[in-house]
């Protein structure tokens, strides 16, 4: 996957300008009422934290991972994560913003665990990693970056071993958030019906009807955001056989919550019952979320 420099640029200044420290509840991922939800939905339990319900689950498949790669790591929160609860051994990590890597070394070096953690600054695509065998490729939230998907899953199954797994746990919905008519009806018909004040934040105030992003403005933003997003699921299904495939909503906590979840909280009635519309919109075929395992070998899934 060839990436221009000029691209790498953009990308790398988007990423640089995120910061860590403490958030603000304005996203459905600072809701621990939300996380605890997917986990649910992912494996049957509501457990604290991200990727509580994936580890249960992954756990079941193969207990420990010897060399994983993960590619658009950020700052390796969720990757040191996994080295922390010993189900990966050694994590090769790939980003383009040098100051999430900075962030993301210095988080390892105080934890005493840099020398089973490299994070490398570059195009995975072009790198001499790109030759080595993984027995875990770790796709958290960044496939939905990449600008052609298919490549990336087609590589993603060529660099595992014989028996390795392929992990995803990331946005799959429509590419630059041009969400469906459908999608946005579910929406809008919901946040017609809330309060005026739900809409007033401690920063702004948010238009009761939401739409389309403008893709100008994302492209200015980032322009690998949602990029080729809406082919995940379809070059998952043509790469692997048997893929386990898990959908975990967000037509509401995505969209309709997005920032004026923090008028929202957790366990109230009018957060009970935006998951309650969520999960009906999942039924509906109306995810933006899914967790995925698959086996390069084809073999299925087993996690009951």
């Amino acid at each position: 996957m060839n990436l221009d420099k000029e691209y790498i640029k953009k990308v790398s200044e988007a990423w640089d300008k995120t910061t860590s420290g403490v958030p603000a509840r304005n996203k459905w991922w600072n809701s621990k009422q939300i996380i605890k939800h997917i986990n649910w939905l992912i494996c049957g339990e509501e457990l604290e934290g991200w990727n509580a319900g994936a580890v249960k689950l992954l756990s079941k498949v193969k207990s420990k991972f010897s060399c994983a790669v993960s590619i658009g790591c950020g700052e390796a929160s969720k990757e040191i994560n996994f080295l922390e609860q010993g189900i990966v051994e050694k994590f090769t990590c790939f980003e383009l913003s040098e100051k999430r890597i900075e962030r993301a070394v210095r988080t390892a070096k105080e934890k005493g665990l840099e020398n089973r953690i490299e994070v490398i600054y570059g195009n995975f695509f072009e790198s001499e990693y790109a030759k080595h065998k993984y027995d875990l490729v770790f796709w958290d939230n960044s496939i939905h970056h990449m600008p052609d998907v298919y490549e990336a899953v087609q590589k993603s199954r060529e660099i595992l071993d014989e028996d390795g797994i392929f992990f995803c746990n990331d946005y799959i919905g429509e590419s630059r958030f041009q969400w469906s008519d459908e999608k946005l009806k579910v929406v809008n018909d919901v946040r017609k019906c809330l309060p005026g004040e739900v809409f007033k934040t401690s920063s702004r105030e948010y238009m009761r009807e939401v739409g389309r992003p403008s893709i100008e403005a994302m492209m200015k933003m980032d322009p690998s955001e949602a990029a080729d997003s809406d082919n995940i699921l379809p070059a998952i299904r043509s790469t692997f056989t048997n893929p386990y495939i898990k959908m975990t909503g967000g037509v509401m906590y995505l969209i309709g919550l997005d920032g004026i979840i923090e008028n929202i909280p957790d366990y109230s009635k009018l957060m009970n019952y935006m998951i309650e519309i969520d999960d009906l919109a999942i039924k509906n075929g109306l995810s933006m979320y899914a967790f995925i395992l698959a086996r390069k070998n084809g073999e299925v899934i087993k996690v009951d």
